[in-house]
C-alpha cells in the first residue's frame, strides 16, 4: 500500500538583482521552469526560460525522458529548446506524474523533452534557452509541471508550479508593476509516493 507525501516550495527570483528561496521542507528538489523575462522578436514577443533541475539533496536524477511542460500559450507562435531537449507541443498534457493542472484545450502547451547525454545529470544544473513566442507581449500568472527520476528506484517524480505565460489584457494587468521591474515567479507542489516501507 502507498501512501502520498506532498512537499510546497515557493521560489521567487528578479531578473538577476536578487533570488530567495522559502523552502518548509527539507530541500527545493525538481524540474523548474523559471521565467527570466521577454525579448522581442518582430511583431511577436519571446518569452525566455531557463529549465531548471536540483537533485533534492542527491535524491533525484535528470534522464533522457524526463521533462517540463509550460501550458495554455496565448496566440502560440513556435518554440524553441535548449542544448540538449528537444520539444513538442500539444493541446494537453504532458503531465508530470501525480499532477493534474488546468488545462485548456483550445490552447497549445510547451514540452521540452530532455535528451541526454545517456549518463543522467546527478548535480544541480540550469538549462538556458527555453524560448516561447507569441503574438501577444503582455503577461500573466500561467502553471507548469515536470518529471525527474527517484535515483533509489528509477521510479518517475511529478511536480508543479507557476511560472509566466503569455495572457491577453486585461487578465494580465493585474501584473503590470511586476514586469515592469523585470520579476517573475515560480512555485512548485511536489507529490511523491512512499511505499510504507520507506515511511
Amino acid at each position: 500500500m502507498n501512501r502520498s507525501v506532498t512537499r510546497m516550495v515557493t521560489a521567487v527570483a528578479a531578473a538577476g538583482l536578487f533570488s530567495f528561496v522559502l523552502v518548509p521542507a527539507a530541500s527545493a528538489d525538481s524540474f523548474l521552469a523559471v521565467f527570466q523575462g521577454t525579448a522581442p522578436n518582430g511583431a511577436n514577443t519571446d518569452f525566455q526560460y531557463n529549465l531548471q533541475f536540483n537533485t533534492g539533496s542527491s535524491t533525484e536524477r535528470l534522464e533522457a525522458g524526463d521533462f517540463v511542460t509550460i501550458y495554455d500559450i496565448n496566440q502560440f507562435v513556435s518554440a524553441t529548446a535548449p542544448a540538449l531537449f528537444h520539444l513538442t507541443t500539444q493541446a494537453l498534457g504532458i503531465n508530470g506524474p501525480g499532477t493534474a493542472p488546468t488545462d485548456s484545450a483550445t490552447l497549445i502547451n510547451v514540452t521540452f523533452v530532455y535528451d541526454g547525454p545517456p549518463t543522467p545529470v546527478l548535480v544541480d544544473s540550469t538549462f538556458p534557452g527555453a524560448v516561447i513566442t507569441s503574438k501577444i507581449s503582455s503577461a500573466g500568472a500561467g502553471v507548469f509541471t515536470g518529471q525527474d527520476t527517484l535515483i533509489s528506484d528509477g521510479s518517475k517524480l511529478g511536480n508543479f508550479g507557476r511560472t509566466i505565460v503569455p495572457v491577453p489584457l486585461p487578465a494580465a494587468a493585474w501584473m503590470g508593476m511586476a514586469l515592469l521591474g523585470g520579476t517573475g515567479f515560480s512555485g512548485f507542489l511536489r507529490r511523491r509516493k512512499l511505499n510504507n516501507a520507506e515511511a
